[in-house]
């Protein structure tokens, strides 16, 4: 009686919070059709530690709650240029780090508890004290991250924050990082049958965008991968460009682009490739990167969507992996942009290792980009 009674407690908690099935571990069903990686639960975060559904499922329990930013955020004070993003998620794991963290690119260190008034800019106030769930840089109403449970805001001014430094080749962004750890998670096991993909989903509200031309925002839903072939750590960052506002035009320009993202520096030998796609693919020959669930208008593009609540939902299945991957591999000749290891054709190889949401900008200095999200999950469906 006691297990269905959490089960029963379990599914209304998940539901409350936007999920669509509940985690096969927690609730201890044997046929579920979902795997869980990541999922809000009540006032906590799930993230799964075992590998597949027959080693039984369990979850390492991340609570979001008041001065959780003062142990959980991804930069380098001494060095913000090679702060947060990719690098500070890959740094912060091969440390074994799982958790929610905030990674801020670009903005000096975020470490200063503010009750300042955010909240018209990123769209989300935190409970009172408001002080406890807000750090922003050194610069009274400079760049700041929020953080409460599963809602997050993000907060960039670069024109008014000397710490923020936002350029044509190194943009300055936030977002939410949520890190699995050491944990062997391989959403394409073969455990899972031929109709396995990843699924993610997303709701989040681009609030503010205010940037002199010529300007450059978007923001994405990524997720990371390792291959765990490679002698040298090697890794896939695939994101979604949700939201895009460029200069005098709101098409996503990332639609196919591959980028050899791995960073310089004393922080140890890794190589990024990183891919970005939209939905529906805006490329002239459309890249067959993913699968959107839901509304095609569910992805906001450019200044028409500010304030908007919006939910986008994709999978990636078997054979969409081994087109991403394929592109990472092949030969570009004017130069390359990608790191050409090659990474492993087979999605079986590839554990994951984070999940995020958040924006970056460029080009300018811009003057105020706020977004929040309230909800973000990942799992497979087999």
């Amino acid at each position: 009686m006691a297990a269905r009674a959490n089960k029963r407690r379990l599914k209304r908690a998940l539901l409350a919070a936007g999920a669509t099935a509940v985690p096969m571990a927690a609730a201890g069903a044997a046929d579920a059709s979902v795997y869980w990686w990541y999922t809000p639960y009540g006032d906590a975060n799930l993230i799964q530690t075992r590998t597949t559904p027959a080693d039984g499922g369990a979850y390492y329990w991340s609570w979001v709650g008041q001065n959780h930013l003062d142990n959980h955020m991804l930069g380098d004070n001494s060095n913000p240029g090679n702060g947060g993003g990719i690098a500070g998620v890959i740094r912060t794991l091969q440390g074994g780090a799982q958790g929610d963290y905030c990674s801020a690119a670009k903005t000096g260190g975020l470490t200063t508890a503010t009750s300042g008034a955010y909240g018209p800019y990123t769209g989300f106030t935190p409970p009172s004290p408001v002080s406890a769930y807000q750090r922003r840089s050194s610069t009274i109403n400079g760049s700041a991250c929020q953080a409460d449970r599963a809602r997050w805001g993000f907060y960039i001014t670069d024109s008014m924050d000397p710490n923020t430094d936002c350029q044509l080749q190194e943009n300055c962004g936030m977002g939410h990082s949520v890190l699995m750890g050491n944990t062997d998670n391989r959403p394409w096991s073969q455990a899972f049958g031929p109709g396995r993909k990843l699924h993610m989903k997303s709701t989040y509200q681009v609030n503010t965008f205010q940037d002199p031309a010529p300007y450059f925002g978007i923001s994405f839903t990524c997720f990371v991968l390792q291959d765990m072939t490679k002698t040298t750590p090697s890794f896939a960052e695939i994101c979604l460009d949700k939201w895009s506002e460029v200069s005098n035009t709101n098409t996503p320009v990332h639609d196919g682009a591959i980028v050899c993202a791995s960073p310089p520096g004393p922080y140890g030998t890794f190589n990024v490739d990183t891919a970005w796609f939209t939905l529906p693919s805006y490329a002239a020959t459309p890249v067959n990167y993913a699968t959107q669930v839901g509304p095609q208008g569910s992805i906001g593009d450019g200044f028409s969507t500010l304030g908007q609540t919006r939910t986008v939902e994709f999978t990636v299945d078997y054979g969409q992996l081994k087109n991403i991957v394929y592109d990472m591999n092949r030969t570009a000749s004017n130069p390359p942009e990608h790191c050409h290891r090659p990474l492993s054709m087979e999605p079986g190889d590839y554990r994951l290792v984070a999940v995020g949401d958040g924006f970056e900008a460029a080009l300018s200095e811009v003057t105020r980009f706020g977004m929040n999200h309230s909800l973000i999950q990942a799992w497979t469906d087999y």
